[in-house]
């Protein structure tokens, strides 16, 4: 308790941006000042400057402060947004958004803090319509996030991604290739190196540029394969289907271990390539789909193990 005294005799300041409706919503943070003093409080609110916070969570009084006037302040994480964060890093998407949604509602005292959890829940909002395929959602849910309080530099490049997403939603490929490029030069982690892979290997095969295209979901197959499962296994499924209707491969198909077969043309490289993916994709990228029918036939041309 002596580490906290001397933060009760801090004036109650005239802050009329926090006199807003109180909630039961009261997530914990950290406050220390330049003694080295340090406590736990319990936020009642707070814009970008200032806070309203109590010593117990109980108690009927509250403080209000400067931020700046602490030398450390931040929210602790509190259990329903590590419960919706779990639901999302299992890959359980849609689960995960219905959690976001409902933590963001509670949430709002604390939106105008910088690295707030509620304005993190909006970004895995986004994060959970992306991957579950919600282009529209999306589209309709970034018109209301307010990007401020975002600080990670992944989380804000994340959000010009969201700009290549929506030339997909909208089916304008020629722009999606365009960005695509564009995102080549930007330093990414490996899962928006898999995004702009997938989708810029997208926009080639509208556009009957499949050689490009097959380069492009080969970055999106082989980079971040565990952590972006549902990109890289659509990668490897569109290759196979540009292998597929490939008509110099259905040759090779025809000729397979026949008088006429050629192994020396590109149709019979192009079908050793596709029984190679075939066989990783059964073994190493296939999550939740199995190949179609038809592509799996490619696993008849695979290498034999050795």
């Amino acid at each position: 308790m002596k580490k906290i005294l001397p933060f009760l005799l801090i004036p109650t300041l005239a802050v009329p941006a926090l006199a807003q409706e109180e909630t039961a919503f009261l997530p914990q943070a950290v406050f220390s000042n330049e003694k080295g003093e340090t406590f736990v409080g319990w936020v009642v609110a707070a814009t970008e400057k200032e806070v309203r916070y109590r010593i117990r969570k109980g108690q009927v009084d509250h403080i209000d402060a400067r931020i700046k006037d602490f030398t450390t302040f931040y929210l602790l994480q509190d259990k329903q947004y590590t419960e919706a964060l779990d639901l999302f890093e299992s890959g359980k998407y849609k689960e995960a958004l219905e959690a976001f949604q409902k933590y963001k509602v509670i949430s709002k005292p604390v939106a105008q803090l910088p690295n707030n959890y509620h304005t993190l829940a909006g970004y895995y909002e986004l994060e959970c319509l992306r991957n579950i395929g919600d282009l529209q959602g999306l589209a309709t849910a970034l018109q209301s996030f307010i990007k401020k309080p975002l600080l990670r530099e992944d989380h804000l490049r994340q959000l010009d991604l969201y700009v290549m997403w929506d030339a997909v939603r909208a089916e304008d490929w020629g722009r999606v290739v365009a960005i695509g490029a564009e995102m080549d030069e930007v330093q990414l982690i490996d899962s928006q190196r898999v995004q702009v892979g997938y989708c810029k290997g997208l926009g080639l095969q509208k556009l009957n540029r499949t050689r490009e295209a097959l380069n492009e979901y080969g970055i999106a197959i082989s980079i971040d394969a565990g952590g972006s499962r549902t990109l890289s296994q659509q990668a490897a499924i569109n290759s196979l289907q540009i292998y597929f209707d490939d008509p110099e491969v259905q040759v090779a198909i025809k000729n397979w271990k026949i008088p006429d077969e050629n192994k020396n043309s590109f149709g019979y490289a192009r079908l050793l390539e596709a029984g190679k993916l075939a066989k990783a994709y059964e073994s190493l990228i296939k999550s939740d789909k199995s190949l179609p029918k038809d592509y799996a036939k490619f696993l008849d041309y695979a290498p034999a193990d050795k």
